[in-house]
């Protein structure tokens, strides 16, 4: 699973967009101008922008801090489920009829509020009875209850659980319930009843639109333009950014670590051969030229009668051929090697082809060429 918002860019811009939104309206004491009351604000005032300010922001941190949870909890797999596009699509038609319900339900409960009133539309008795009965006024809280309750709707449906709790033969708790659903209730109870009706109404109006079925079969199909879709995406990628997937590992499954054991061993062993004193690394060398020597072909020496002859190995050059070591060397050019610095003396043997006395002979060429003259 990847977490973060990889493949949620939708998601991710909805959670800046709240953040920011809700900070600024308590910043600027604007709580009283986004949430949505039929009568007065839209019968009287004529205030037709709370119809989208409403869905911008919560006007509490609780609200606030739980809305966030839950975006980033479920809104992240309904989007990668979906696709962005059709993602995009989905919360469009979700809040679109979410508000028209809204706006009619609460309209007829304006109407039975100019009913009810002993003067039509008077202020003292419409005030006095819209504070008794919020769904007569058409009062609900600001916040994005069609986005986020519509979101939930889907996460159940199609995100499966991880575990489940049996508490009895009835019941059964999974991690959604604990993780989730146990964070919506708390959002939908913040306030007492007109919080619980606007979840309802979205949780229903996402009901009807996975059913498919009837009217709402062309609303599941309905896609918005893909050309305003590219559009937005390209005016609003860079602020909203985009999150770096995790490097996959080619690797079927992890390495399995080594044993301290093993470990310590070769960490023993590797300090036995840098101990070794002198030119230690020299044998080293010699075998690895070895192969090389025995694989050249044998030096033809010229004779009398023309032919030539094959010659012996050891006699077309002294000092170390393929059967010998470091060990064989006579001990006074050994021990004059040993005077001259690791490093000259592995690049002499190399250039000498193994050849000690050839090697002694040019670290000799090449200190008395490096002395200064007086």
């Amino acid at each position: 699973m990847v977490a973060g918002f990889a493949h949620a860019p939708l998601t991710k811009g909805i959670l800046i967009t709240l953040t920011i939104t809700s900070i600024l309206v308590s910043l600027f004491q604007l709580k009283p101008f986004i949430h949505l009351q039929i009568h007065p604000h839209l019968t009287v005032h004529h205030q037709y922008y709370r119809l989208i300010t409403q869905h911008f922001a919560f006007t509490n941190s609780s609200e606030l801090f739980l809305g966030l949870l839950l975006f980033y909890d479920a809104g992240v797999k309904v989007e990668r489920t979906f696709g962005t596009y059709k993602y995009a699509s989905f919360l469009v038609v979700t809040t679109t009829l979410y508000t028209a319900v809204q706006v009619v339900l609460f309209g007829l409960s304006s109407f039975l509020l100019a009913q009810y009133t002993k003067s039509p539309w008077s202020p003292g008795a419409a005030e006095e009875l819209g504070e008794k009965h919020w769904f007569i006024s058409g009062r609900t809280p600001a916040g994005p209850w069609a986005l986020l309750f519509s979101i939930l709707h889907q996460h159940s449906s199609i995100v499966p659980h991880l575990w489940s709790i049996s508490i009895s033969d009835s019941l059964m708790l999974t991690d959604k319930d604990i993780t989730t659903y146990s964070l919506a209730l708390l959002v939908a109870f913040s306030h007492p009843s007109s919080s619980l009706f606007a979840s309802l109404l979205a949780t229903v109006i996402s009901a009807l639109y996975r059913t498919g079925s009837g009217p709402f079969c062309r609303l599941k199909q309905y896609r918005i333009p893909l050309r305003l879709y590219r559009i937005l995406s390209l005016l609003l990628t860079p602020w909203i950014g985009q999150t770096r997937l995790p490097q996959r590992s080619w690797r079927v499954e992890p390495p399995a670590r080594r044993t301290r054991e093993a470990r310590l061993a070769q960490h023993n062993a590797a300090l036995v051969n840098l101990n070794r004193g002198g030119a230690g690394a020299v044998p080293r060398l010699a075998s690895f030229l070895r192969p090389r020597r025995e694989t050249q072909p044998p030096a033809v020496l010229p004779t009398q009668g023309g032919r030539g002859q094959v010659a012996r190995e050891g006699e077309v050059r002294g000092g170390v051929d393929g059967r010998r070591g470091w060990n064989d060397i006579p001990p006074d050019t050994r021990a004059e090697l040993q005077s001259f610095p690791r490093t000259d003396v592995l690049r002499a043997m190399q250039g000498s082809d193994g050849d000690p006395q050839a090697a002694l002979n040019a670290l000799r060429a090449t200190s008395l060429s490096s002395v200064p003259d007086p």
